[in-house]
């Protein structure tokens, strides 16, 4: 917002004070609070929360800081989380193979689950949580596409042609809205019948969903 004031403290820190309070709702809170543990920012710079359009009809953004830059405009947060080991080496390769497919590359996410055990045990519970009173049709729309159930796709589409085969779970990246899905989001990863394998986000199935006016009573 125009009316704070950031600057760094003795410890490097940037803190800002605002004239006017912030207003939040659990769902954005929630959404800062994970990317403040999933944000990681290299060099120790930190990361901006900044409000887009107006206060509470509005999103707000991610975004890291370039090296020495000051909050700009309408920053209402910055975040400090450095690497707790910074010369930890970087992973340059990882890839997953379904049986009778073709390797699928697993550098954009930090965690993938493949059985139905581990989806059922990690990812459902923490979906649950993180959607919040969205929970209901949320979980819904994950369970039916991990089980390739419920509203079927158009024919010859790719939810249509592919069989899932895991999950991974994508970190907050650059420019994340952190007031819709996008932030921390599950990849769903199938194959097709040729062996070719594709991600389609868990929130593009939501968002298809709700635009077609379904809820959990008709998957």
């Amino acid at each position: 917002m125009e009316d704070c004031t950031c600057k760094k403290d003795k410890a490097g820190k940037t803190r800002c004070v605002c004239n006017e309070p912030v207003h939040l709702d659990a769902y954005e809170l929630r959404g800062i609070a994970e990317a403040a543990a999933s944000a990681r920012g290299s060099n120790g710079e930190p990361y901006f929360v900044i409000q887009e359009g107006e206060p509470g009809k509005g999103q707000l953004l991610l975004r890291p800081a370039e090296p020495g830059e000051t909050p700009p405009p309408r920053t209402i947060m910055v975040i400090n989380t450095p690497p707790q080991l910074k010369d930890r080496p970087a992973i340059t390769e990882a890839s997953i193979t379904p049986e009778g497919g073709k390797p699928c590359s697993l550098l954009d996410y930090d965690a993938v689950f493949w059985t139905e055990a581990a989806v059922e045990k990690f990812v459902f519970p923490y979906y649950v949580s993180k959607s919040m009173w969205k929970s209901k049709n949320h979980l819904a729309a994950l369970s039916d596409t991990w089980y390739h159930r419920g509203p079927k796709a158009d024919p010859g589409t790719e939810q249509d042609q592919g069989v899932p085969f895991a999950m991974g779970h994508v970190p907050d990246s650059d420019f994340v809205p952190l007031t819709s899905s996008e932030g921390g989001e599950i990849d769903v990863l199938f194959m097709r019948p040729d062996g070719t394998v594709y991600a389609k986000s868990l929130a593009t199935v939501i968002e298809a969903q709700e635009a077609r006016g379904l809820g959990t009573e008709d998957l």
